[in-house]
């Protein structure tokens, strides 16, 4: 009896890392920047929203900073929200603002002059990632001046 439970023991923990390898294969991981054009920007809420069938991915920013959010195979949208549950009202001007990884923001990351930001900032849009399974990518970072492109992409 004890080796038939120590037999199905075994055979439960191989299934698990079996399973465990397999679904981590098989999301990717975006990475970021949660920075915001202030001094101490508000807590935010990170969203990927899959292209496709326009389900929403979101997390924390303290996750994402830790751990990255985790997204099946596919394109997405990525997005920053302001977590409302952790801000108090001086961020009340920019609730339901959802600032998107765009041309412009990327463009900021690479140090590019003012000249270039302007031209960049006259076609701004939002950013269509790629991801492969176990794909990670990093340094997104968002545009919350020029990038509330919400209503536009989940209307497609």
């Amino acid at each position: 009896m004890i080796k038939k439970i120590k037999y199905l023991f075994g055979i439960l923990v191989l299934l698990s890392v079996f399973g465990f390898l397999y679904f981590s294969k098989r999301t990717s991981t975006i990475f970021g920047d949660i920075k915001y054009p202030a001094a101490r920007g508000p807590y935010q809420i990170i969203c990927a929203i899959n292209s496709v069938n326009k389900k929403e991915t979101c997390m924390s920013d303290d996750n994402f900073i830790k751990n990255g959010l985790k997204v099946k195979q596919g394109t997405y949208y990525v997005y920053s929200k302001i977590d409302e549950t952790r801000n108090d009202s001086r961020w009340d001007d920019i609730k339901g603002y959802k600032a998107f990884y765009t041309e412009y923001s990327k463009a900021e990351k690479q140090n590019k002059t003012e000249e270039e930001l302007l031209k960049v900032k006259e076609n701004n849009k939002p950013i269509l990632i790629g991801l492969h399974s176990g794909e990670v990518i990093r340094n997104i970072n968002f545009d919350w001046e020029n990038g509330n492109f919400y209503d536009s992409i989940v209307s497609k």
